[in-house]
């Protein structure tokens, strides 16, 4: 009967795919072309035949995006019986259903590993055990055979607008590594997994449940739901501002310290003159080593924090180089940068004579000084946004 089952569900759906022996074992995966998405483009559809396991689901390519964003996703459904009090032939054509946890994820970002899982719990008093593991599974698998012997969890994703396009700020992927589950003794709840990995930015994910179910006789649909839109983590960026430097630069001019008499000619002295402060356009690279940039949401706390950042001028990019940090400051797009700033300034050649009676200007070579800068530095959605060409926010 449930080879009967396994093949009319195949036959309907016209999806290729074999059965998984466990929760952990999904089939071939088999990409298929959907219509769909923003503009028409295609989706790639990930469809996985579950049979149900002790083992809740646990990330198979943990990756390496950093703990504070999370390295995979989990989305959660409860199986749930439609009520007793329900009409019978209500109950006859949809006897089950999915509901969503509380703590699903609200964002996703690029590199990620979505993990879909359904979970069905057993009454208290309706909990399988055994004398051992096995037997407490067997019998697990017994009851859920009568009922819902197989799930298919389809996982698709359609290419969607970029939230916030930010072309300098790239995200970068994740290695695979495989993780095994434990089974427990007293069986409570069973779970079905579906994997998708890793996920791309600016998609939407698409998740189709469907399920043979005792006494239904098509593939009963339990859920179909899009998942929030896929955000890109930045690494690094790159953005034009001004700063202001602790370092003067000097003019060195000859002066007459001495009239010109019927006997002595004018006497010159050399004098120096302190320019005002030194302020510049510059280009900075920012590398978020420590916390990468989710630029398609407004700004977090997190964002002020330093990251490390080298910058030059633009107006003289061989004479003043800037070495500091960079944080995102209280809006999306705007950076406060600040450290040392090594650049050059102009001084007197040493070992010239100087004639009292020239008024030639002295020579002067330039040598590089150290000195503090601060400033301000600006994405291009930002100034796009001043004339009202930029992104909204999400």
């Amino acid at each position: 009967m449930k080879a009967l089952f396994a093949f009319l569900l195949v036959a309907i759906l016209s999806t290729p795919g074999t059965f998984g022996s466990d929760s952990q074992k999904s089939a071939k995966k088999t990409d298929t072309t959907k219509g769909g998405g923003d503009k028409g483009t295609a989706a790639i559809s990930e469809v996985q035949f579950q049979n149900w396991g002790p083992t809740e689901c646990k990330p198979l390519h943990p990756g390496a995006l950093p703990a504070s964003r999370g390295k995979s996703a989990k989305f959660t459904y409860e199986v749930h019986a439609i009520s007793d009090d329900a009409p019978a032939k209500v109950k006859s054509v949809q006897p089950y259903y999915l509901t969503p946890v509380a703590d699903n994820p609200i964002t996703l970002y690029a590199g990620q590993e979505l993990i879909v899982q359904i979970m069905y719990k057993f009454a208290k008093d309706k909990q399988p055990t055994g004398r051992d593991k096995d037997a407490a599974l067997t019998n697990a698998r017994k009851v859920l055979d009568a009922e819902i012997p197989l799930i298919t969890i389809d996982i698709s994703s359609a290419q969607a607008t970029a939230l916030n396009p930010a072309p300098v700020r790239p995200s970068q992927g994740q290695n695979a590594v495989s993780i095994e589950g434990f089974p427990a003794t007293t069986i409570k709840t069973m779970y079905a997994c579906a994997y998708k990995k890793p996920i791309i930015g600016a998609t939407i994910p698409t998740v189709t449940v469907t399920a043979l179910v005792k006494g239904v006789d098509t593939p009963l649909p339990l859920l179909q739901t899009s998942l929030p839109q896929v955000h890109t983590l930045s690494y690094f960026n790159i953005a034009t501002g001004l700063i202001a430097s602790t370092i003067h630069d000097k003019t060195f001019n000859r002066v007459e310290s001495t009239v010109a008499s019927s006997t002595s000619p004018a006497q010159f002295k050399t004098v120096s003159q302190t320019g005002d402060p030194r302020v510049m356009p510059v280009l900075f690279f920012t590398a978020y080593l420590f916390h990468p940039i989710d630029a398609e949401v407004p700004f977090e706390r997190g964002d002020f924090f330093p990251q490390p950042s080298i910058g030059f001028s633009l107006t003289s990019p061989s004479s003043d180089f800037m070495f500091g940090f960079s944080s995102e400051f209280f809006k999306r797009n705007v950076q406060l940068v600040y450290g040392y700033h090594y650049g050059q300034t102009t001084h007197l050649v040493p070992g010239q004579i100087d004639d009292p009676t020239s008024k030639d200007a002295p020579q002067t070579v330039k040598r590089f000084n150290g000195g503090a800068f601060v400033g301000l530095t600006f994405n291009i959605d930002f100034i796009k946004g001043l004339f009202g060409g930029g992104a909204g926010k999400q």
